[in-house]
């Protein structure tokens, strides 16, 4: 499967990237509210990027108000 993220020569972070990824799935109905997101491992080896670059991409949408809800943990783990 192609990456949908820009990559490294990006100039916008990894990290961004993923959020903005992340972030569009959402509002795309891709992940629902509720539904759990694929655990940190999935999403990295998914993407081609390193699990701290998923976890710091999550940690973002948690801290962040944004106009989605129900946004739980890549760990799997209930909030």
């Amino acid at each position: 499967m192609t990456s949908p993220l820009d990559g490294k020569r990006s100039r916008v972070p990894l990290y961004r990237q993923v959020e903005r990824e992340l972030l569009r799935r959402i509002r795309a109905r891709e992940l629902t509210p509720g539904q759990r997101l694929p655990t940190e491992p999935e999403l990295a080896a998914q993407w081609g990027v390193n699990q701290l670059t998923i976890r710091q991409a999550i940690g973002e949408l948690t801290i962040v108000p944004r106009d989605v809800v129900g946004i739980g943990s890549a760990s799997g783990q209930s909030q």
